[in-house]
């Protein structure tokens, strides 16, 4: 066997090594971002559990509007405007944060300091009313410039959460966001055609 046959083996060997070594680091990689994955999930905090199917109405404000939706059987409409016609899967994804919404941490059980969060003067407060007479009030206070989470407390709760970004923000939306689009059509009738 020459020693050009020998070297080319050799780099074979070489490289079907290298290839199992990388797929075994990359398993190794993959298990343990799950194991991380499912060890924030586990320490994650319950904050508030209300059924979207329980919901009967809700209400917040943003950029300086206040909006009010309430319920007429399976659909969703705008208070202010019951003409409106609105995504209703867009509506059931902002009420799905308050079907099971989750904190980051546990700040405090006080609310000594609300001001230090922004939670004496909320940037958003949400109000849920559901089908028994509850209400719920949401309050959205400071972004932690150093942690990406937003401060939340529940009224009367005196509490102070951390949430994710994902979490402080579903119910920033306008009317116009939450309105169903005009359907154009995509095509129009010849006008070139001329009768003979």
């Amino acid at each position: 066997m020459s020693k050009k046959v020998k070297h080319l083996i050799i780099m074979g060997v070489a490289f079907i090594i290298l290839l199992i070594a990388y797929a075994g680091v990359k398993k190794i990689n993959e298990n343990q971002t799950k194991k991380k994955e499912a060890k924030e999930k586990a320490e994650q905090i319950t904050v508030l559990k209300i059924p979207t199917s329980n919901i009967t109405s809700f209400s917040y404000n943003y950029n300086g509007s206040n909006y009010v939706f309430e319920k007429d059987g399976d659909t969703w409409f705008c208070q202010q405007d019951k003409n409106i016609k609105l995504v209703q899967a867009d509506i059931e994804t902002m009420l799905g944060t308050v079907d099971d919404l989750k904190a980051e941490r546990l700040i405090e059980k006080s609310d000594q300091n609300y001001a230090a969060y922004g939670l004496n003067t909320p940037s958003q407060t949400i109000k849920i009313k559901d089908k028994n007479g509850n209400s719920t009030v949401i309050l959205i206070g400071d972004i932690n410039n150093t942690t990406s989470s937003y401060y939340l407390a529940i009224k009367d709760q005196k509490t102070v959460y951390a949430v994710d970004t994902a979490t402080a923000t579903a119910f920033q939306k306008t009317l116009e966001d939450l309105k169903q689009k005009e359907q154009t059509p995509d095509e129009t009738p010849d006008q070139s055609t001329t009768s003979k």
